[in-house]
C-alpha cells in the first residue's frame, strides 16, 4: 500500500485526488457567488430580469430570489467540501499537521454564515489554506 493512500467507498484514492475534488467544489462555490452578485447588483439583468418577471408574473423570476438560490448553493457545496475535508482528515497515513489543517478549513468550511461578502472571503482563505496543503502533501510524498 503506497504512502497516504486510504479506502473511500470501494476503491483506494489518494489524499491528492480528494484534495483536487474539494478544489472543484471551491471552485464551483466562487463561480456561484459570482453568478449570484450579478443577479443581485448589476442594473442592466436586474431590469432585464424585473420585466420578464412582471410580463409573465411569475415571482420566482426576481433577482433577488435567483441570487439567493446561488448563494444557498454555495453553501451547500461549502458544507459538501467540509465533509470530503473531514473525512481525509482521518487517514492516519498523513502527517498530524496536514490532519490539522484539513480539519480546521473542514471547521471553517461548515458553517459559513450567509453574508455574502463573509463568504466570498471563506472561499479565498479556503483555497489558500488548500494550496498550503497540497504543496505540503506533495512535498512529503
Amino acid at each position: 500500500m503506497r504512502l497516504g493512500f486510504k479506502v473511500f467507498g470501494k476503491r483506494k484514492v489518494s489524499p491528492l485526488e480528494e484534495l483536487n475534488k474539494v478544489w472543484e467544489k471551491l471552485d464551483m462555490a466562487y463561480a456561484e457567488l459570482l453568478a449570484a452578485r450579478r443577479f443581485m447588483r448589476d442594473r442592466r439583468v436586474r431590469r432585464r430580469m424585473l420585466v420578464t418577471a412582471a410580463a409573465t408574473r411569475n415571482i420566482f423570476l426576481t433577482p433577488d430570489i435567483l441570487g439567493w438560490m446561488y448563494v444557498k448553493s454555495c453553501i451547500s457545496e461549502l458544507r459538501a467540501a467540509s465533509r470530503k475535508l473531514r473525512k481525509l482528515a482521518e487517514c492516519e497515513e498523513l502527517g498530524e499537521d496536514v490532519r490539522l489543517r484539513l480539519k480546521y478549513l473542514a471547521h471553517m468550511l461548515a458553517n459559513p454564515g450567509e453574508g455574502f461578502p463573509q463568504l466570498v472571503s471563506i472561499v479565498v482563505r479556503a483555497r489558500r489554506e488548500l494550496d498550503l496543503i497540497t504543496k505540503a502533501l506533495e512535498g512529503g510524498s
